[in-house]
């Protein structure tokens, strides 16, 4: 909610999205992740700060990419009417980070989203720390008590 804040302060309009994280169709995640919707000056673009895994900048909103960031690239891809999958390209082939619709969120619904991912059970941020910090050549994830580090286009390396 900061970032969104600070992006509507530099003049931007801003809605706030909430996405599905992973790519699994069959079993549907709640959306529980927040990403923007910017517009300024007749561009639009995806802005994301709070997804660990993810984009290091902004991506332009209807180019599919591929678009690299560091030894990273990622795609917007359009998967309905209005519907929308951010991919990371790993290796040869593409995984999804999350999906979302273009229907802006009330503050009410990003707090809900917000209650259940701090407090309950299932969440991967509940009980244990997770701390993410990528760069442009890797990625380091620490996990609880398991830290890994991801090169842009290598297997990880686990230590416990």
């Amino acid at each position: 909610m900061l970032f969104a804040a600070v992006l509507e302060r530099l003049g931007y309009s801003v809605d706030r999205l909430l996405a599905r994280v992973g790519g699994d169709e069959q079993r549907p995640r709640p959306r529980s992740h927040m990403t923007l919707h910017a517009r300024a000056g007749g561009e639009r673009w995806l802005a994301d700060v709070g997804f660990g895994l993810g984009l290091l900048e902004p991506l332009p909103w209807g180019d599919t990419g591929p678009h690299p960031q560091g030894g990273w690239a990622y795609r917007l891809v359009a998967v309905g009417e209005r519907t929308w999958q951010v991919r990371e390209r790993q290796g040869e082939s593409w995984s999804a980070l999350y999906r979302f619709s273009e229907e802006p969120q009330h503050a009410s619904d990003v707090v809900v989203a917000n209650y259940f991912t701090s407090n309950h059970p299932s969440s991967p941020f509940v009980g244990r720390p997770v701390v993410i910090r990528k760069e442009p050549h890797s990625r380091l994830r620490l996990h609880g008590r398991q830290l890994s580090r991801r090169l842009e286009r290598g297997a990880p390396a686990h230590r416990p």
